[in-house]
């Protein structure tokens, strides 16, 4: 028999039985009611994790001082007897399906937002230090609207708290710990990292104190020891109680480190507490650093901290940070973690572990890490998921099986239209898929290439409807009267965006290309009618050839053979700062290319998550690529473009070849003919507006709710 610890064994914390080593780890949902309650949106969002499989849900960062101390503009509070009931019915309601519930209790000392907006003092162990965060400066202007920095209107003040305040957030936390096991929660997680108010005891680089909450670690985890002692006091020794808290910082100048992590351990599970959640924290002066904390870029980015706090310990380690499946098993199966948390994974999909404990790994929904979910939290709005149209609307948009089984067709294969018509064929209904080109994917399969999690989706999506019963009809272009052959109830046109040149002085010269040409050079589909014509006899060759041997077609296979060869020159210019003209940016300068980004807006980044569009543009700058937004009078000639600059001055950069990358608009003319023919018909995805991924899995999850 095989004893190996994996991500379905089950596990124990203190004396909580746990069905799996698979954790929701806490992440803030911004659902609660105005008042810090919980309402249906809160419930039915943690419910689905539970009814997902995992083995403990962690409901994250509840406000034990609310209305102080808040992060998020709907956090949910614990500060008072009455949030217990509306507690009471999410804790029931997640045990209803086998799960575990824990609190995350939590203060935003230093970086409560909500303390900020509402012109209250932050509490801080020590004079805060000058620090700065690039991501209010990547916003555009409907986001600052929305988010806190359009509502903090005065400079923050500082609080250091003295002995009595200490004193006073001490017994918060262990009157929140009373309310917890009252409201029926099964453990209760402290919330000791990121930039929050126990951390800044804990972390050199924002406590100076001279008493003796300050200097050796021993001083700054006080703090932190006391609040354990009095909830130990509170609730007894035997609820289950961990804290978590960075392993590590980085980009921090005189940061907390890992060495610091194991004393805190040992002082923590001195102090009383069954577990250790590991996190980490990044400063955020640049771009790369919003996406190097908690939720990181880079897989796995601080498992190995983790599994030297877990040599410092004897209770178990909860290990997160981008881990995917085989990576979490092996870190379970080596003893360097003993439970897996999992944010961003189960907002993609919530029965992730219910797939793992199955042995069905490949119907697990791929996350993207494309930081749209943070990057909703940041900017103070409901949590959103772009692979999954679902996530945070659990309880305001349902699928049920159909009562009537209807006709449906779908036009085009794009994410959109293969996931409302995942969704419609699932529901019951019988549907038929058209796509124009010879395979699925749509513009999503060049997205795959400049940016391989995209494709990740787009196989799953392919991979479901190969299980399905839907009809897919490739090479099928749809028109009116094919339409009108296939005599459907409902038509949903999925076709995209219109992707016309823009009109810029020489954009049909031979060395420009645009998304046609793009989709005929990269995977063998036809473009414009004259696209073929763009590239020399040798590189129709070579196109030839790959099609015959499976190669165009494949974005995996063209990422890996783009390395050596691409039919384009040493320095391109890129006109279009949005999503798609960042990420092909990326992509040629990692193929050595010298590339220069202009465009006419002012900011880059359209399309891209506030986080993710701060990373790419940093690393951007860091491989040398040259942006200029906020250009005017862009005209292309045969050896470089020219351009003037937002300062007036007339700049030219040498140019091999030029692509395209804007233009793209909606095209609801197909929409109009069906409509007008009195067929009912809906659109998804970018033919109603140019939304990328994240809103054609909205639109899908929509539109496949009213179809009945």
């Amino acid at each position: 028999m095989d004893n190996t610890v994996n991500l379905a064994s089950p596990g124990r914390i203190g004396t909580l039985e746990l069905r799996n080593r698979m954790f929701q780890t806490a992440m803030g949902s911004n659902h609660a009611e105005p008042d810090g309650q919980c309402g249906d949106r809160t419930l039915s969002f943690y419910e689905a994790r539970a009814r997902g499989g995992a083995a403990l849900v962690n409901m994250g960062a509840i406000g034990v001082a609310y209305p102080h101390g808040l992060v998020m503009r709907n956090q949910v509070g614990i500060s008072e007897d009455r949030f217990i009931p509306g507690l009471r019915r999410v804790t029931r309601a997640v045990q209803s399906h086998g799960a575990k519930i824990a609190a995350q209790l939590q203060h935003g000392g230093p970086s409560s937002t909500g303390d900020m907006i509402d012109g209250r003092p932050l509490l801080t162990p020590s004079p805060p230090t000058p620090s700065s965060s690039v991501l209010s400066g990547l916003l555009f202007d409907d986001e600052i609207e929305e988010s806190p920095f359009g509502r903090i209107t005065h400079a923050p003040t500082f609080r250091i708290m003295d002995k009595a305040d200490i004193a006073l957030v001490v017994r918060q936390f262990a009157d929140a710990a009373r309310r917890a096991v009252e409201a029926g929660f099964d453990g209760i997680e402290l919330h000791a990292a990121h930039g929050f108010l126990i951390r800044s005891f804990l972390s050199p680089a924002t406590n100076s104190r001279t008493d003796e909450y300050g200097g050796s670690v021993e001083n700054r985890a006080r703090f932190l020891v006391e609040i354990i002692s009095a909830i130990r006091q509170a609730i007894g020794r035997d609820f289950p109680l961990w804290a978590k808290f960075n392993v590590v910082e980085f980009n921090i100048e005189n940061g907390f480190t890992v060495d610091d992590a194991c004393i805190v351990a040992q002082l923590a599970q001195r102090a009383g507490v069954d577990a250790i959640t590991a996190s980490s924290f990044s400063g955020s002066a640049r771009g790369k650093g919003l996406v190097s904390g908690s939720a990181p870029m880079n897989p796995a980015n601080y498992a190995s901290y983790a599994s030297k706090v877990r040599e410092a310990v004897s209770v178990p380690v909860i290990a997160a940070g981008r881990l995917e499946i085989d990576v979490a098993n092996d870190l379970l199966a080596a003893g360097k973690a003993d439970f897996i948390g999992m944010g961003r994974k189960l907002l993609a999909d919530p029965d992730l572990p219910n797939k793992v404990v199955a042995g069905t790994p490949d119907e697990i929904r791929p996350c993207i890490y494309c930081f749209l979910c943070l990057s909703e939290i940041a900017l103070d709005r409901h949590v959103r998921c772009a692979a999954n149209g679902m996530t945070g609307r659990e309880s305001l948009v349902t699928h049920s099986p159909t009562k009537s089984s209807r006709k449906v067709v779908v036009v085009g294969g794009g994410p959109g239209g293969m996931e409302t018509a995942r969704l419609l064929d699932k529901a019951g209904h019988r549907v038929t898929l058209l796509e124009a080109s010879g395979q699925l994917g749509g513009t999503a399969l060049i997205a795959a290439i400049a940016y391989e999690p995209n494709g990740r989706l787009v196989a799953w999506l392919k991979r479901q409807l190969s299980k399905g019963a839907v009809d897919v009809q490739l090479g099928s272009k749809a028109s009116l009267d094919a339409i009108k052959t296939l005599e459907p109830d409902v038509v949903i046109v999925a076709t995209g965006a219109a992707r016309d040149r823009p009109a810029i002085s020489g954009a049909h010269l031979s060395h420009v290309f645009d998304g046609n040409d793009l989709r005929e050079l990269l995977l063998g589909e036809p473009g414009n009618a004259d696209s073929i014509t763009r590239f020399s006899l040798a590189t129709r060759a070579l196109m030839a050839s790959g099609r015959k041997l499976g190669l165009i077609g494949s974005p995996q296979l063209i990422r890996r053979a783009s390395r050596i060869w691409m039919p384009l020159g040493k320095q391109i210019v890129i006109i279009g700062g949005d999503l798609v003209g960042l990420e092909l940016a990326e992509f040629l300068a990692h193929r050595g290319r010298s590339v220069t980004v202009v465009d006419d807006t002012a900011k880059f980044g359209v399309g891209l998550a506030p986080l993710r569009r701060g990373a790419i543009l940093d690393e951007l700058e860091t491989m040398g690529v040259v942006m200029v937004p906020g250009v005017h009078a862009i005209t292309i000639h045969e050896k470089d473009v020219h351009c003037t600059d937002r300062e007036g001055v007339n700049r030219a950069f040498a140019a091999d070849n030029v692509i395209l990358a804007k233009g793209a608009t909606e095209d609801l003319s197909l929409v109009t003919q069906l409509r007008a023919a009195g067929f009912e018909t809906h659109a998804v995805g970018d033919c109603r507006g140019v939304g990328y991924i994240a809103q054609a899995m909205k639109d899908a999850a929509d539109v496949a709710a009213t179809i009945e």
